[in-house]
Order: structure tokens, then sequence, then C-alpha cells
């Protein structure tokens, strides 16, 4: 039985950083399929974890108690889930982000790429503008990293570049999904992206 959740997990990581506009005659076909779900766990644990001084590698990152907490993305929480989706219809995981490229592949197929969409075209489809981002996706069939939220954010944390994105200190908001699907290769499909918006004003 397949189940759908929006949680967080281990493995495979791409960070990406860009800008996105929407200018030019380019029309945005935003993702509206992704399910709701209850964000307020997800928020708790994560703005916890930054909360705390984390051990990145040879790299101490403190953003201290008084540190901006990240607020729940409804948008990024939709880019997420598109390329959870397509992670797992798809059966590909790809460490740079890319999507596959194939029918479960939303963007690449409402902008007739012909090829698998990249991160920033998820974004820019999307109409998310932002002036810094970051994503990790994974495929994993380990449950021992993906059965709790807690779990998969302490996995994430033991990995020095997963560590610095989720500890980044100019991100201000986050959605994150996750889908388990008994029947698949890799069991459980995640994506995370973190980022801070650009002001409205500036949109081109």
């Amino acid at each position: 039985m397949k189940k759908l959740l929006a949680i967080v997990a281990a493995g495979t990581v791409v960070l990406v950083v860009a800008a996105g506009c929407s200018g030019g005659g380019y029309k945005a076909h935003p993702f509206k399929d992704a399910p709701d779900i209850d964000s307020h766990p997800l928020l708790e644990i994560i703005n916890t974890k930054r909360a705390e001084t984390q051990q990145c590698g040879e790299e101490t990152i403190t953003l201290g108690a008084d540190a901006q907490k990240l607020k729940w993305s409804q948008t990024l929480y939709a880019i997420a889930y598109e390329h959870t989706l397509d992670m797992n219809k798809s059966g590909i995981i790809h460490d740079n982000g890319t999507g596959s490229g194939k029918q479960s592949d939303y963007t690449a197929q409402v902008q007739n790429l012909g090829r698998g969409s990249t991160h920033s075209e998820r974004v820019r489809n999307n109409d998310y503008h932002p002036v810094h981002i970051k994503e990790i996706a994974t495929g994993d069939n380990n449950a021992t990293h993906v059965s709790t939220v807690q779990a998969i954010i302490t996995y994430w944390l033991s990995d020095p570049e997963k560590c610095k994105k989720i500890m980044d200190a100019n991100v201000t908001e986050f959605g994150m999904a996750h889908i388990h699907d008994d029947q698949s290769e890799h069991k459980d499909y995640w994506t995370i992206d973190l980022a801070k918006p650009a002001p409205e004003d500036t949109w081109l």
C-alpha cells in the first residue's frame, strides 16, 4: 500500500543557488497536486535543531536560540513534492537535482523541455522568486534512516554538507516532502527546499 507523507530523509544531496523570474512572456504552471499536510511537527524539529550548535564536519555552526525561525512555505513544499513524486514514479535519483524528463517530471512536461527539468526550472515554473535557495533530494531504502522526522534530521546533520544546508543562516523558509512506496525500488523519496524569497517589488 502506498503512503503519501511529507517529512525528510537521507542520501543524495544537491545544492542549487538560483534567482528566478517569470517575465519575458514566460508562463508559470505551478504544481498543484501536493497533498495537504500538517507542517507543525516539521517546523518544531527543524527550528529546534537550528537553535542548537551543530558540528558540520570541521565547521561548528551556532545560529543560537535567537536565530530567526524558519517559516513553512507552501510553494517550496509544492516544489519539493513535485520532485519527490518524479523520483518515486521514475525511479531515477539524480545527485544534481535533475528531473527524469519522463511523464512524471511535471515541469519538463508543462514547459515542453524535451529533457529532465533542473531545480531552477522547477523553482521558476512554480513562480517562486528566491535570492537564495538550496535543495536536498534523496532516495533511500534503509528504513532506519527514514522512520521518523527526528531520525532523518539527525542523519542529515551527521553529514557535513547536508548539515551546512540545514544550518544555513541565509534561509528564512522551507518546504519538504516525503513519499513512502513499498512497491518501488528505493522505498522512500525525500526532498527539502530551503530559501530566502526576494521582495515582491524586485520581481521581474
